[in-house]
């Protein structure tokens, strides 16, 4: 999900740089019916623009991880015993297996690997 955001946010940057970048052109180019005089070249204003677009989108990144980290972690809390939220090393057990579950990795269905070899998760345990 991050990379469709980051190449969004790539798509974004480039299309504003250029749209700018253009438009400050054109008020400069002799062509266009008369020189304008403008502060700055049209390639600042392009990269004014382009950061004007980055800046807000990386924020809203930043606080949108954290804010979503700290969401999933209550809505998943909220859906266990209350025997095991109330202990804390329970709760930490909890959260790392629903992890391991969220990324197809869970711990008892790596120590149940283990035993189907016949060494009881040791080999499992020898490369971790």
């Amino acid at each position: 999900m991050p990379g469709i955001y980051f190449a969004t946010l790539a798509a974004l940057m480039l299309a504003s740089f250029l749209i700018v970048r253009s438009r400050a052109s054109a008020l400069i180019n002799p062509a266009s019916g008369g020189r304008v005089s403008v502060h700055s070249l049209p390639i600042y204003h392009g990269l004014l623009a382009a950061a004007l677009v980055v800046m807000p989108m990386l924020l809203i990144y930043g606080l949108g991880t954290a804010l979503l980290a700290q969401y999933a972690q209550s809505a998943a809390l909220a859906g266990l015993p209350s025997a095991t939220t109330s202990d804390a090393l329970a709760t930490g057990a909890a959260l790392r297996e629903i992890q391991n579950l969220a990324i197809g990795a869970s711990q008892s269905k790596l120590i149940a690997e283990g035993c189907e070899d016949g060494d009881g998760g040791a080999q499992h345990q020898k490369h971790h």
